[in-house]
């Protein structure tokens, strides 16, 4: 089974060496006459392979329709040179989605390492060898669950082609929903997290959607133009606010322990951060959007992080802080009078 498999793939990378290309209709027809039984979604499945495997495979409409097509010269191709640092940047970005769980990253970009290592000397590959045992990355919380291939290769695919995807969608609260129509646009890295950026039909509007929290995703077969104003949207989403929850830019201001600066000048909040001195008092200056991300961060720090502007974010803090203190008083409560009895095992 698997040799018809690397036979067919063999034809089918010499039909798209030609100067013509061919439509998939054209493929199977081809291939049937020569005995292999395959449907048109088989061998549009091989072409996705072919480009997998690192063939310049592409797409171009013609008057036949979308025929598919290899990139001129490709038979002569040299293996693309690439510099020692430049392999060892791919061993960093490698460890650094692998240290926060998203293997299939991490495997993508491995794979392309070992086939830069087949394609150098044996000198090169000791130095790279020696240059990644040099490299730790401290684990970080991993992805909840783990996204097989086929999720990513849909979404790229609908990005590329523009074309929506229908959704099961799981947020945070554990609530589902299905049947969700989405104009995918960007996948988005934030927070050491990835998210789609899409237009959702039934909420009319740009929506975030966690990766690791996508239970199914669907090509619907229907193409979509992507307005202008969404783009400006995601753009303004990224640039002004902590992770990914929308919010308009408002101006904060912190004062903080002075013992924190030098953490903070190694660490910025946010991009646009700006560090002064008011009244003997270190103080950070913010432009970014009042949201989760944003109230998380600040809590963390508790006592050492104080709001100065705007009320609206001193309430909240004051708020979530309060709530977390009657919380923590309950447990004890409870343990005192024996209502609670924690065993580990």
């Amino acid at each position: 089974m698997r040799e018809g498999r690397y036979s067919r793939h063999l034809r089918i990378l010499s039909f798209v060496l030609s100067s013509r290309g061919k439509t998939i209709p054209e493929i199977e027809r081809i291939l049937r006459e020569d005995g292999f039984e395959v449907c048109s979604r088989t061998i549009r499945r091989d072409l996705q392979m072919l480009q997998n495997a690192g063939f310049p495979i592409y797409t171009e409409k013609t008057a036949r329709g979308t025929v598919w097509k290899i990139t001129d010269g490709f038979k002569n191709t040299p293996p693309i040179p690439i510099s020692l640092l430049q392999a060892f940047a791919l061993v960093v970005a490698e460890r650094s989605f692998a240290a926060f769980g998203n293997t299939f990253v991490a495997e993508q970009i491995a794979s392309l390492l070992k086939e830069v290592r087949c394609k150098h000397t044996p000198e090169f590959e000791k130095a790279l060898q020696t240059l990644e045992e040099g490299i730790f990355a401290q684990p970080t919380t991993p992805f909840s669950r783990p996204l097989p291939e086929s999720v990513y290769d849909t979404l790229v695919r609908a990005i590329r082609e523009q074309v929506k995807v229908k959704v099961e969608y799981q947020n945070a609260s554990g609530v589902k929903s299905k049947d969700r129509i989405l104009a995918p646009l960007k996948l988005v890295l934030a927070g050491q997290q990835l998210y789609l950026a899409a237009y959702c039909y039934a909420k009319k509007g740009m929506r975030w959607f966690k990766l690791s929290r996508l239970l199914a995703v669907k090509l619907t077969g229907e193409s979509f133009v992507p307005k202008p104003e969404w783009d400006e949207q995601i753009k303004r989403n990224t640039t002004n606010v902590m992770g990914v929850f929308p919010a308009e830019p408002v101006e904060v201001e912190l004062e903080i322990d002075d013992k924190l600066r030098q953490y903070f000048e190694e660490a910025p909040l946010h991009a646009s951060q700006k560090i002064t001195r008011v009244r003997g008092a270190t103080h950070l200056i913010l432009r970014v959007g009042i949201n989760e991300t944003l109230v998380h961060e600040l809590m963390g720090f508790g006592t050492r992080v104080r709001v100065v502007r705007p009320a609206e974010l001193a309430y909240l803090l004051l708020e979530r802080h309060t709530a977390a203190i009657e919380f923590q008083k309950q447990l004890l409560d409870n343990q005192d009078s024996g209502e609670l009895a924690l065993e580990f095992e």
